[in-house]
C-alpha cells in the first residue's frame, strides 16, 4: 500500500510539474492570438516567440507564428514552423495544409501536393484543408478532384460555411 501511495505520489508531482512547465506557454499562445485578434501583428509574433522560447516543440506556437511567416513572406520560416508544428501534432491538418501552400509558391509541387493529402489524411473532418486542396488541385487542372474535395467540404462544414462554400464551388466552375 505504501509503495503504491509513493507511485501515485509522484505520478500526481510529475503531472504538476508538467503542467507548470507547459502553462507560461500555453499563455504566451493565447496572448499571442488575442494580439492577432486586435491585428496587433509584431505584438503576436512577439508572443509566439516567448511561446517557443519556451517549449520549441510548441504545436499551437509554431503553427500560428508559421502563418505570421507566410503572410509575411518569409517561406522558409514559415516551413520550419509548420514543419515543428506537425512533428509535434501529427494531427494538424492545417499546418500540413499551410506548409503545402508554401512549397507551392517555392514551386516545389510534388512536396506540396504529398502535404495537402497528409492534411486531408490528418484532419479528415476539417473542411478548411480540403478547401485549400481544392484550390490548388483546381490550379492543377485537375476539376474532377477538386469538384470532389469542395463537395466534401461542403457536406462536413456547418451551415454558414457550407453556404459560403457552395458559392465558392460556383465561382471555380464546379457545380457542373
Amino acid at each position: 500500500m505504501f509503495k503504491f501511495s509513493r507511485i501515485a505520489l509522484a505520478a500526481a508531482l510529475i503531472s504538476l510539474s508538467t503542467l507548470a512547465h507547459a502553462a507560461p506557454a500555453d499563455d504566451a499562445v493565447e496572448r499571442g492570438r488575442a494580439a492577432l485578434k486586435a491585428m496587433d501583428m509584431p505584438g503576436a509574433m512577439a508572443q509566439f516567440d516567448a511561446a517557443l522560447k519556451l517549449d520549441p516543440k510548441h504545436a499551437a506556437a509554431a503553427f500560428e507564428r508559421g502563418v505570421l511567416y507566410m503572410k509575411a513572406g518569409k517561406l522558409d520560416e514559415a516551413i520550419a514552423d509548420f514543419t515543428t508544428a506537425v512533428l509535434s501534432d501529427p494531427t494538424n491538418g492545417q499546418a500540413f495544409a499551410h506548409r503545402g501552400e508554401v512549397k507551392i509558391v517555392l514551386n516545389n509541387w510534388k512536396s506540396a501536393f504529398e502535404d495537402f493529402d497528409k492534411a486531408v489524411a490528418a484532419s479528415p473532418n476539417d473542411y478548411r484543408v480540403l478547401v485549400i486542396r481544392a484550390s490548388y488541385l483546381m490550379g492543377k487542372g485537375d476539376k474532377k478532384a477538386a469538384k470532389s474535395d469542395m463537395d466534401a467540404a461542403i457536406k462536413i462544414a456547418d451551415a454558414h460555411a457550407a453556404e459560403v462554400l457552395t458559392k465558392m464551388r460556383e465561382q471555380m466552375g464546379l457545380d457542373k
